[in-house]
């Protein structure tokens, strides 16, 4: 049985399953971002555009796949697809500042070990501010 005190910080029952859905959209992501990375270099693309096309083409199918899997919206809207680029921007200067921050503090390899923390806390941020944020305002499916 678990302590009264903590059941506040856990998620409501039915918060689990969303929150396996934003890990298996954000899974598709990675794997959809990183591919077609690998693929259009290897066709001689660029890497610089390559990687700007790639992230933003995994954020929109986040935005789909979120919005309608994830957070049950009936219909996505422009307000909600303005919100989410928002966040995406915000979260990415947030990753790259920190990331960038501890690298001149304690060295590159210090910055490859935190940036996987960095964005496991930036994942729950991102999550929170979708919930309460991005998809709000209209019905869930």
């Amino acid at each position: 049985m678990m302590r009264a005190g903590l059941r506040p910080l856990l998620p409501a029952d039915g918060e689990w399953v969303r929150i396996a859905l934003f890990l298996a959209v954000g899974g598709a992501q990675f794997v959809f971002d990183a591919g077609l990375f690998i693929l259009l270099t290897y066709w001689g693309m660029v890497p610089f555009w390559t990687n700007l096309l790639t992230r933003f083409s995994a954020a929109m199918l986040g935005f789909l796949l979120n919005g309608k899997l994830t957070f049950r919206q009936s219909r996505l809207g422009r307000e909600q697809l303005f919100r989410y680029a928002l966040l995406w921007v915000f979260l990415t200067l947030l990753s790259t500042g920190a990331v960038v921050a501890i690298g001149q503090v304690a060295g590159v390899r210090a910055a490859w070990g935190m940036k996987v923390l960095v964005e496991i806390l930036l994942a729950v941020l991102s999550f929170m501010l979708m919930r309460r944020w991005v998809f709000v305002g209209h019905k869930q499916a």
